[in-house]
């Protein structure tokens, strides 16, 4: 049984990894009209330096899965922490178009092999009646990065340059890097003990998708988030462009969205407990569509 004061720092080095990992991720698009401005790069490339990231994440975390299963997820954690550390760092030297998109890149194949570590993780070390509140803290760290790591971000990049909000995320995942050496304990060493090969890994795969269950979340899953990227990567540079939006004023944006994710967010997990997670899915998907169209 692990104490309460081992778990409270195992749940702090997760939610600190979590915190970074989607954070960088989420400042890209307050902080392309720095981007653009400090590199001279046409607006309508800018998007490439989020498809590139997605692109790699998809085919990392496609690779980690079996990985991760067959060697133990502390220790896809503490490679991908100081992975990830080492490309948010890089970026200081970002200096031209095709130098960031690499950074990012980089960055992207790092996150896509932490993907879903830090929950699988929580499986692995507590039983399952202790496991939903140890996975609502850890997730509860986007919503934080909505609400601190943005803005900070976006008010860093206005003043020192795009690369210090990036660098300073790369300096927090470095202490999350280290918690993960020290305090982590060595759970689950891996279950699957068949050899590691891509062709094994093919075969799980191509098992998974012949599910029709499996196929109907990964499409509902992709139509998701390319439909949300659309809506939020260029709406920064159309709110300065549009309407004259300093890069404060964007900042507080991200804010309110955050403290609104914070404050929604359990009270959709007890929803769903009573409602159903389809129907919740349905209703805040059409409330999302709603939303965007009036925009």
């Amino acid at each position: 049984a692990m104490s309460n004061q081992r778990l409270a720092l195992v749940l702090l080095t997760l939610w600190l990894t979590l915190f970074t990992q989607s954070s960088q991720f989420l400042i890209v698009a307050p902080i392309l009209p720095r981007i653009e401005e400090q590199l001279g790069v046409p607006s309508s490339m800018l998007g490439t330096l989020v498809s590139g990231y997605a692109v790699m994440v998809a085919i990392f975390a496609l690779i980690a899965g079996p990985i991760s299963d067959r060697f133990g997820r502390r220790r896809i954690l503490r490679i991908g922490s100081a992975g990830m550390a080492t490309a948010l760092m890089a970026h200081t030297f970002a200096y031209d178009y095709a130098s960031l998109l690499a950074m990012r890149m980089l960055a992207g194949a790092t996150s896509g092999f932490m993907a879903g570590a830090a929950v699988a993780y929580v499986g692995d070390v507590l039983p399952y009646n202790r496991r939903g509140m140890a996975m609502g803290v850890i997730m509860s760290a986007m919503a934080f990065g909505q609400v601190f790591g943005i803005p900070a971000g976006a008010v860093l990049a206005a003043r020192f340059g795009f690369q210090s909000a990036f660098v300073s995320f790369g300096v927090l995942m470095i202490f999350g890097w280290l918690l993960t050496l020290v305090v982590l304990p060595d759970a689950n060493k891996g279950t699957d003990h068949r050899p590691l090969t891509l062709a094994g890994a093919m075969q799980t795969y191509a098992g998974l998708m012949r599910r029709p269950d499996v196929i109907a979340v990964a499409v509902a899953s992709v139509l998701m988030m390319w439909s949300v990227s659309m809506y939020i990567v260029y709406q920064p540079a159309w709110l300065e462009a549009e309407f004259g939006a300093s890069p404060d004023a964007v900042a507080s944006m991200f804010l309110v969205g955050g403290l609104a994710n914070a404050a929604l967010g359990p009270l959709a997990g007890w929803a769903s407990d009573r409602v159903g997670r389809k129907a919740l899915v349905v209703v805040s998907s059409f409330g999302l569509a709603v939303t965007m169209i009036a925009t």
